[in-house]
């Protein structure tokens, strides 16, 4: 099975269209600060007393060797009564000031004209400008009227543009520039990023050469032109959101609002390029998004001549002649394809967002006309001064970008109750540069989520100090845990980081791709030697839910004569009521930049969101290939890779944490790789105050486990579960997951806490493997998520459930106090070949995969008997949906029916579907209910079979269609009880474009008999009451992930990166699953 290396929910992601528009007039011949020049070092010891006065203004130019600096003494630059002195002399002559005034003062600004153009420079610069290269003395320019290593706007703006460029993927692309006369040129046409079409742009800027005028709103009103051209008789709407009546009057041709198109100069563009059309159009899709990224360094000149319609289009604006700021309000407020509506036929706003860059000149950095135009479009004004912050504020806007595109997200809550200080944690992942964040949003006490986050973790992270970041990573041969330190990294680790692809170990390189694992910013670029460039230090979230760890919580037994939970005098209570019930909350999970984070998980605070902990499995260091290991998150090549993708377990558990140690209350997380990689790790988070201990770091990493440990490990893709056994030690209980190297069979591993503290894994001993040995239809089969129960009340794991890959769901028996005894729940005569408890299958006998952990409560409907003719022991119902989405082929698999099922377990096994009552769905207008599959009695008379007959059924089921329809429908969430009710989420993949990646559904049901509940679930049409008989809602935020509950509130976050949350009926007991294992804190 191929599992895919890419989130399947972008395969129907649309890239956005980003013009950059870069100003190539004559004042981008003025000379800019760049390097070799660096403004953190002073370039020349000017004393006091020999200083220009920075009021002044400074010419270049003079004799033949171009070695005279003329000082204008008038506040002019018009003045034509200079005095010429050369810089770095005592020279007195037509000088009517000091002797020895002659050089600048460092920390003053000054106007000079370097090279025919003035600009605004530090001291610091002219001092650096007009000496030679070690700063000792003037320089005479060997004749040539600038200072060789000078740089002018036009050739820092070159560098800038290009090395965004070369940095650019899954974005359309293209550049214009000023023609000198009246609007734009289209220097390189927009078109998908490609190889060849990076070149062509890299070609297209490097040849752009200052000259003309600064017709700014006239280019942005070409680019409206461009971006609509083939549809420029649409008829667009004038003024759509100030209220205007919705009349003829405003509705005018594209054509005549945009009237200028823009020039090709190029012979090369002529050639290869031509006009959009209709059939070839720039804005594509409906929900494609388009940007504008303009670089200037003056005020408009000679850029009056746009459209009358966007003459004075911002009515509001103050300021007059000029009208960027107009075409700016039009573009982004205008839809500029009306003729593209959504899928489902809803409207959607084809604009464009303009990011502006001022460069350089102060009388454009103090103007308001850019920030009005950048109001106007919804972003901000970004400034620049030199080729630094140039490269900054380029950057900046194409962050802001990538951010706006492909998201996914889950949820996690601070408490299992509404109250005053109660958050949403949402978790997300951008596709740009596959960056992270971690958004906390405060609820209110009705539940509504706010409209604006408290904090986002990857600004929080971004900001903290590298070095001081607290990571840790486990050595494999000293079975330790360390801090990420070079010195503290074996040599095959050090391999990893310092891979060159020549088969040594390049140090240096190692040391650098540390450093900026660990944060390093400066270490980024698109030139060779540097390492790639991030939106974020941190990394896509995309399968790791957030788990948010507080005060303890849990339930466990406080026994004074059970060892088990701590005994006498170190009671479960005593560890609720000490420290920890203080200790501050963290929130933890993993991403696909190589390390498990853990945050503050405060609303507020001058720490809320900072990160306390990271951690790097060593299972990720791999020096095999370019595109493996960690050095590949620095490679400029990198394309997505999973690293920790696994969402983490976390629970209280009572163990020593050293071979040695003492046994205690601690608090305990399992972490994973899913996708990342074939291994699991665990950590003592019990005290947040130790992460910070470098010499504790051994003692917070307890173990790892690989397929190293037992090659019938494969990528565990479920969280494992963490819970006390019949044999007194707790354990964490995992399926083996998927590909598996070893026997390729479905096996359940429970892994003793202690069992790994040494180092070495023991099987029998440190750790358990029970095999179905079960691959039926295919080379390797695995076992997906267990859950495990407690059937007595006890606290301690009776029996253990799990699916797998060929559609049997297994009953594992756990309730021998020998672990021996202990196995799959039933077998063949003598026990030769274990049987599941029930095979999924469709009507068309294709076995249905289960990836979903099933959820499991007592059938109240029977009375248990245990032993007897009518033995049902454990007489419980599991619940599951069947489906996969795991591998690129699942994404388009729409011909596999999958179904929902309930499944009693009674003691029997091989169970099958024809015993089971069928339940048939019925949607329309976005809404379904679900009514019982007619029953005939033996004389083929209809009867009702709402109410099961458990004489002769042995559950329900409903197949996932629409009116028998195939579309592609799945589960591969874990279902949630609440009172008698079962929510489930089912998800419809769609590569079409604008997708989302799908859509789904969001279904609950009455749990005993799979029809409606007794009462309405949800409200459908916003009329404050729940409407009975519904049971499923349309969900069109893209594909649903898994579901969150707080008080009567269900949070489901989609794949288009918002959440939607709806009121529900929690009638009953409001229990979440009764026989859910209790862990996570809180769930």
């Amino acid at each position: 099975m191929t599992l895919s290396s890419d989130p399947l929910v972008v395969a129907s992601a649309v890239p956005p269209n980003l013009m950059f528009l870069i100003d190539d007039s004559g004042s981008m011949t003025t000379i800019a600060p760049a390097a070799p020049f660096s403004e953190g070092t002073f370039s020349f010891d000017c004393p006091e007393r020999f200083q220009i006065d920075p009021s002044l203004y400074i010419v270049t130019g003079g004799d033949e060797d171009n070695d005279q600096i003329f000082i204008l003494t008038r506040t002019s630059p018009f003045s034509f009564n200079r005095n010429i002195f050369v810089w770095g002399t005592d020279l007195t002559r037509n000088s009517p000031y000091a002797v020895n005034k002659m050089c600048f003062d460092p920390n003053a600004n000054y106007e000079a004209s370097l090279q025919g153009f003035y600009g605004t420079y530090t001291g610091n610069y002219l001092n650096w400008y007009y000496s030679n290269s070690d700063q000792t003395s003037f320089d005479y320019f060997s004749g040539a009227g600038v200072k060789p290593e000078a740089k002018t706007r036009m050739e820092v703006a070159r560098e800038a543009a290009i090395d965004i460029i070369s940095g650019l993927d899954d974005i359309r692309v293209g550049v214009m520039s000023f023609n000198g006369g009246r609007g734009a040129n289209v220097d390189v046409g927009l078109t998908d990023m490609t190889d060849s079409h990076r070149t062509r742009l890299i070609n297209g800027v490097n040849s752009l050469s200052a000259g003309g005028t600064t017709p700014l709103a006239e280019s942005l009103e070409g680019i409206g032109r461009y971006f609509i051209q083939g549809f420029q008789d649409n008829r667009l709407r004038l003024h759509p959101n100030n209220g205007a009546i919705n009349s003829s009057d405003n509705y005018v041709s594209g054509s005549s609002i945009f009237n200028d198109t823009p020039s090709y100069w190029s012979p090369v563009l002529r050639q290869t390029q031509s006009t959009p059309t209709a059939s070839d159009p720039i804005i594509q899709y409906s929900c494609q998004k388009n940007f504008i990224v303009s670089l200037t360094d003056g005020l408009p000149t000679s850029d009056n001549d746009v459209s009358t319609y966007l003459q004075g289009y911002d009515a509001t604006s103050p300021i007059t002649g000029d009208y960027p700021e107009d075409v700016a309000l039009a573009l982004y407020e205008m839809d500029l394809r009306p003729d593209l509506d959504n899928s489902d036929g809803s409207e959607e706003i084809n604009n464009i967002k303009s990011y502006f860059i001022g460069f350089a000149d102060q009388a454009l950095l103090d103007s308001p006309l850019l920030p009005r135009a950048a109001t106007n479009s919804g972003t901000t004004y970004i400034t620049a001064e030199d080729a630094s912050e140039l490269q900054s504020a380029l950057n900046s806007a194409i962050s802001d970008i990538q951010e706006q595109i492909g998201t996914l997200g889950s949820v996690a809550f601070n408490s299992a109750e509404l109250t005053t200080d109660s958050a949403v944690f949402l978790a997300q992942f951008n596709t740009a540069r596959w960056s992270g964040n971690l958004f906390a949003y405060e609820l209110s006490q009705t539940g509504e989520v706010s409209s604006t986050e408290s904090w986002d973790a990857s600004d929080k992270i971004d900001s903290q100090r590298p070095g001081s970041r607290n990571i840790l990573t486990y050595n494999p041969e000293s079975a330790e845990g360390v801090e990420f330190r070079w010195a503290n990294l074996t040599a095959s680790q050090k391999n990893d980081l310092g891979y060159d692809g020549s088969g040594s170990r390049d140090n240096s390189l190692g040391r650098d791709v540390l450093r900026y694992l660990r944060g390093n910013r400066t270490l980024e670029g698109n030139d060779a030697g540097d390492l790639r460039i991030r939106s974020s230090v941190l990394g896509d979230i995309v399968n790791s839910t957030p788990v948010y760890v507080g005060a303890p919580q849990l339930d466990y037994p406080s026994y004074s004569d059970d060892s088990r939970f701590g005994g006498s005098g170190d009671d479960y209570n005593s560890f609720r009521q000490g420290v920890a019930a203080s200790r501050t909350p963290v929130l933890y999970f993993g991403a696909n930049d190589g390390m498990l984070h853990g945050v503050v998980g405060n609303l507020t605070g001058s720490n809320a969101g900072q990160e306390v902990i990271a951690y790097i499995p060593s299972q990720l260091y791999d020096s095999s290939a370019l595109d493996t290991g960690l050095h590949y998150l620095a490679n400029q090549k990198y394309e997505h890779t999973f690293y920790v993708d696994l969402t983490p377990s976390i629970s209280d558990v009572y163990i020593p944490r050293t071979t040695n140690g003492s046994e205690a209350w601690r608090t305990v997380l399992i972490g994973g790789l899913r996708a990342g990689g074939r291994g699991i790790f665990a950590l003592d988070v019990t005290d947040p105050t130790e992460f910070s201990d470098e010499t504790l770091a051994d003692e917070l990493v307890l173990w790892e486990f690989d397929s190293d440990d037992n090659n019938n490990l494969g990528y565990v893709y479920s969280p494992p579960t963490i819970a006390m056994m019949q044999n007194g030690r707790w354990a964490a209980i995992l399926g083996n997951g998927y590909n598996n190297t070893g026997q390729g069979f479905a096996d359940l591993f429970i892994l003793y806490l202690d069992g790994g503290l040494d180092g070495v894994w023991t099987e029998g001993s440190d750790y358990l493997r029970i095999s179905t040995e079960s691959k039926a239809t295919r080379v390797t089969n695995g076992l997906s998520t267990p859950r495990v129960i407690d059937i007595d009340g006890d606290m301690v794991a009776d029996r253990i459930y799990a699916g797998d890959l060929d559609g049997n769901m297994w009953a594992f028996d756990v309730s021998s106090t020998n672990d021996n005894n202990w196995g799959v729940a039933s077998s063949t005569s003598g026990g030769q070949s274990p049987l599941p408890l029930f095979t999924a299958k469709n009507d068309r006998d294709q076995r249905q995969p289960i990836t979903a952990a099933p959820i499991v409560d007592f059938n109240t409907n029977v009375t248990t008997a245990e032993t007897g003719p009518n033995a049902n022991v454990p007489n419980v119902l599991v619940f599951f949906g069947t489906g996969r989405f795991i591998q690129p082929s699942d994404v388009n698999n729409y011909t596999d029916e999958q179904s929902f099922y309930a499944v009693w377990d009674r003691g029997a096994f091989e169970l099958d579907r024809s015993t089971f009552a069928e339940r048939t769905l019925v949607s329309s207008g976005g809404l379904r209910t679900v009514m019982e599959q007619p029953a005939t009695d033996v004389n083929g008379n209809p009867v009702n079979d709402n109410i099961l007959n458990w004489q002769t059924h042995n559950g329900w089921f409903v197949d996932l269609n629409m009116g028998g329809i195939l579309e592609g429908e799945r589960v591969v969430s874990d279902a949630s009880i609440r009172g008698s009710v079962l929510f489930f989420n089912t998800i419809i993949p769609d590569t079409t474009a604008c997708s989302d990646g799908g859509r789904g559904w969001l279904m609950s049901v009455d749990l005993l008999t799979g029809l409606s509940p007794q009462e309405g679930i949800f409200d459908v049409n916003n009329d404050g009451q729940f409407d009975y008989p519904y049971v499923g809602e349309a969900f069109y935020n893209g594909i649903p992930n898994q579901s969150g509950f707080l008080g009567g509130r269900q949070y489901t976050p989609g794949s288009d990166g918002t959440i939607q949350e709806r009121q529900v009926n929690v009638f009953g007991d409001g229990r979440a699953g009764r026989l859910l294992w209790e862990e996570r804190i809180p769930n």
